[in-house]
């Protein structure tokens, strides 16, 4: 997107890169947080959570606006509330460093 400034609706040619979102990073954006709530967690696992949280998280929620999953944002936030427990019993595990 050219800018943040500019609502969706007034992004030259929003509606030809939206169909360029294949379904991969779409099912990728959606279910993201559900195969973290199903996973094993570990010291590794919970870093990239940590790296994901701090650097890509407002982009996953753009992207999910873009694709009007908002309701499906809050489900994955949902899941991940789920499985923060886990990720705080790890020694040093902060989101912010």
């Amino acid at each position: 997107m050219p800018s943040s400034f500019l609502a969706d609706k007034d992004v030259p040619g929003i509606e030809e890169k939206l169909q360029r979102i294949d379904d991969t990073l779409r099912y990728a954006c959606n279910y993201w947080g559900y195969h973290l709530a199903q996973s094993n967690m570990d010291v590794e696992l919970a870093d990239k959570v940590r790296t994901f949280l701090k650097k890509r998280l407002m982009f996953w929620i753009e992207a999910m606006n873009l694709l009007a999953n908002i309701p499906e944002a809050y489900d994955g936030l949902q899941f991940l509330l789920e499985v923060s427990n886990l990720l705080f019993r790890f020694k040093n595990f902060k989101l912010i460093s």
